[in-house]
């Protein structure tokens, strides 16, 4: 009888930890032509939304992540005099080498009125991604990287969160990375090279066909 009970126990938390089960895909978009990225955020499965986060932006082969800064919703509240949203240990992030490290921002799970806090960050429907970060980077190849390196962080708001109650960790955290520059812009970079070594094949060949004749 206890050892059956036992198991029950045991399929109702796994059952509540499905039920709360929620990955996040990162995205990583790049302006080539400015030099500039931005990270977004989107959260799929069951969630209120995102809590508070911490990541990384990784630059590598000749790419350096060279700024970054905070784009998370901190709106100001007439009604109440205060930020709301993403208020608490905000940090656009420690440069370290190629890298942009501990970009983070939280909201205020404390805080005695819901007012205060702003649900369904990033949930994928019906609502769009959530943007991060964004900054600027340097060199002509290489990638950037978005992910959660140790000490990094998702969390969110559960289904039934209420006021004071903990927050939940994501599931999964899908990573972000983007050339620099991108496959097509390499694939464009190729075929200029080509059309550049066909004419000076083809005046090369005209030269010799000129001196053959003369």
């Amino acid at each position: 009888m206890i050892q059956r009970a036992f198991l029950v126990l045991l399929a109702l938390t796994a059952m509540v930890a499905t039920s709360q089960a929620a990955t996040i895909t990162l995205d990583l978009q790049l302006n080539k032509v400015a030099k500039t990225y931005e990270v977004f955020a989107t959260v799929d499965g069951p969630s209120k939304g995102l809590a508070s986060f911490s990541i990384d932006i990784l630059g590598a082969g000749g790419a350096a992540v060279t700024s970054s800064l905070l784009q998370v919703p901190r709106p100001f509240d007439a009604d109440l005099g205060e930020f709301i949203g993403f208020t608490l240990l905000r940090s656009n992030g420690a440069t370290s080498g190629t890298n942009r490290t501990g970009v983070r921002a939280s909201q205020d799970t404390t805080a005695s009125d819901p007012a205060f806090l702003i649900f369904d960050v990033g949930v994928a429907t019906p609502y769009l991604p959530v943007k991060l970060a964004s900054g600027s980077y340097t060199g002509a190849l290489g990638t950037l990287t978005a992910k959660v390196t140790t000490g990094n962080f998702f969390n969110l708001f559960p289904q039934d969160y209420t006021l004071g109650s903990n927050t939940v960790a994501a599931t999964s955290v899908i990573p972000a990375v983007a050339s620099v520059p991108e496959p097509a812009t390499m694939a464009l970079m190729a075929m200029g090279v080509a059309m550049v070594g066909a004419v000076r094949l083809g005046r090369r060949r005209r030269q010799g066909a000129l001196g053959a004749n003369s």
